[in-house]
């Protein structure tokens, strides 16, 4: 089976005499890919996995009166689940949101709230996530793609994965428009709004790919990236979700 994007013709695809069917989507080592770029499906079975494994050990962490190794076992399980790939992802904002509903709905399961009761009460997410102690998943998402750009931009052996993230089509003018998110423009706008933010002016700033070469400097721009959020509402009690202003050490 194959896929095809815009530049394409229709023509059918034979190899050696036999034609080869087409598909608008593949799961492609346990991660689903399409040619328009479209996270939500693969979002959905990230959400059926992660309940999947939720209720692998769903006796456990609610019978463990250890709120630490109840988080740890969250985060040791569902957050693997739910945030498989991630480094490959190029999240919007809807599709941060997605993730967040997704892991506060498991969440609230661990920890015996209906999210009714929840709005009857008038508890607020972060309450929760101070009795869960769990580990955010979009924040995981973010920290995992940006230490696997800093490996992909250190590779030296001509693998595919640096060669097609340095790779521009020079030869092909994009359509009308508004364009698709692009793996790398979360390094785009993290770097310009951290510059922005300490008036840095353009001439001595440094692209993310270069910076990302060195392993220091990029353990450094990782930790402090200023105005890093998760933004938007929650979707549960009307309150925000919580302001991660910079990402830890994770390089």
């Amino acid at each position: 089976m194959f896929m095809r994007n815009g530049w394409v013709s229709n023509a059918p695809f034979t190899l050696n005499g036999t034609t080869i069917s087409e598909c608008s989507s593949y799961i492609y080592l346990g991660r689903e890919i399409n040619m328009m770029n479209d996270l939500a499906p693969e979002l959905s079975r990230r959400k059926r996995a992660a309940w999947g494994t939720f209720k692998s050990i769903e006796d456990v962490v609610k019978r463990t009166k250890n709120i630490r190794l109840r988080a740890h076992l969250f985060d040791s399980t569902i957050i693997p689940a739910l945030t498989y790939a991630a480094e490959t992802w190029s999240l919007r904002k809807q599709d941060e949101r997605s993730l967040a509903v997704i892991e506060r709905a498991v969440e609230r399961s661990m920890l015996g709230v209906s999210r009714i009761s929840q709005m009857r009460q008038r508890i607020r997410t972060s309450d929760l996530r101070q009795r869960s102690k769990i580990r955010d998943a979009v924040l995981h998402a973010r920290i995992s793609k940006i230490r696997w750009a800093g490996h992909v931009m250190r590779f030296n052996d001509n693998r595919w994965t640096r060669a097609v993230t340095d790779w521009i089509p020079r030869d092909v003018k994009r359509s009308k428009g508004r364009p698709l998110t692009r793996w790398s423009d979360f390094f785009t706008k993290a770097m310009e709004e951290r510059y922005d933010a300490q008036r840095i002016p353009r001439a001595r700033r440094t692209h993310w790919a270069t910076l990302a070469r060195d392993r220091e400097k990029w353990r450094v721009a990782g930790t402090r990236s200023s105005h890093s959020t998760i933004n938007g509402t929650t979707g549960d009690t009307g309150d925000t979700g919580d302001d991660v202003s910079h990402i830890y050490p994770v390089l």
